[in-house]
């Protein structure tokens, strides 16, 4: 797991809490004051508030993060294997058109391919 990935999406989530949870949670505070407030006129109760959590955020985002650089270095292990297996069967590891055309299905009209193979030239 990639710790510079880890650290981004965790500082990404304690921003997200700071920049978006808390105004929304005094948001939410005024809602319920004002609601209160006129509850004895209106008969409501303050709804429920919920609480800006900057630890829980980078928590969350840091998990993200360890989740994400792990699926991507899982994915770079598999091309670093395809290289080296095209590699050692002689191969430059680049795929040419013809060789795209050949693991297409074969049950393409002819023509259709013709005109599809030359037409990257």
């Amino acid at each position: 797991m990639d710790p510079v990935t880890i650290g981004v999406m965790a500082g990404l989530g304690l921003a997200k809490s700071e920049l978006v949870d808390r105004p929304r949670e005094e948001e939410q505070r005024r809602r319920a004051a004002i609601t209160a407030r006129w509850s004895p006129w209106t008969g409501m109760a303050p709804g429920a508030v919920q609480e800006a959590n900057p630890l829980g955020s980078a928590m969350e985002a840091g998990l993200t993060g360890a989740a994400l650089s792990q699926q991507q270095q899982k994915l770079d292990n598999e091309a670093l294997k395809n290289k080296s297996q095209l590699s050692l069967a002689g191969g430059s590891g680049q795929t040419v058109p013809w060789q795209m055309m050949e693991t297409q299905n074969q049950s393409v009209d002819p023509m259709m391919q013709r005109k599809m193979m030359y037409s990257s030239y």
